[in-house]
């Protein structure tokens, strides 16, 4: 009601100012031009008085806290055993082109849930993880006795690697030195490691 009464008051101005062409030795402009201007200021400190007076009666928005996805299958040790486990007996790595869905698919997870189990149990992303596996396999080969003759090239095609480049990096990088050195070290001392 109040802002109907202001803009009545202002429309009322701009229909006379349009009817009279000289605003001199009229002095009910001014006026009526105060009336409107005062009269928004009191409206709008009503409002704020009032918004201030009924303000305590207010209730904040109760946000309900959103639901724990599976974020206890997360940070479940038996979950990233499980996972450990099968990639031991099935040795899903060794396939050139494992995906997260696929194996995820494997574990009967979701993709998002296996990854986060990747990062937070193991602490390194998918590739880091499946190469960890395909690394050990490597080694493994390196140093038994039935691949000793075997280009070190099929052992690692044979672990899932499809780089030559890709192999010798996370090698050196995890085992700290080339393959050929390994397998010569580890035949030298005897004891496969």
């Amino acid at each position: 009601m109040g802002f109907l009464f202001v803009m009545s008051l202002d429309l009322l101005l701009a229909g006379w100012k349009l009817l009279v062409t000289s605003t001199h030795g009229i002095p009910a402009f001014k006026y009526l031009g105060l009336a409107s201007y005062y009269s928004t200021f009191v409206l709008v400190n009503m409002l704020v008085f009032t918004a201030v007076r009924y303000f305590a009666g207010f209730r904040g928005v109760e946000q309900k806290a959103p639901p724990l996805r599976s974020a206890d299958r997360l940070l479940n040790p038996e979950l990233a055993e499980h996972v450990d486990a099968l990639m031991n007996a099935r040795k899903p790595y060794i396939e050139p082109d494992l995906t997260l869905d696929h194996l995820a698919e494997m574990l009967d997870i979701g993709p998002r849930d296996l990854s986060r189990v990747i990062n937070r149990h193991f602490g390194v992303n998918f590739y880091e993880f499946i190469n960890r596996y395909r690394i050990e396999e490597v080694k493994r080969q390196l140093v038994d006795a039935q691949y000793k003759d075997e280009a070190i090239s099929a052992i690692y095609t044979r672990a899932g690697f499809n780089s030559k480049s890709v192999f010798n990096t996370f090698f050196k990088r995890l085992v700290g030195m080339t393959p050929s050195q390994y397998r010569k070290v580890m035949q030298e001392s005897g004891s496969p490691r």
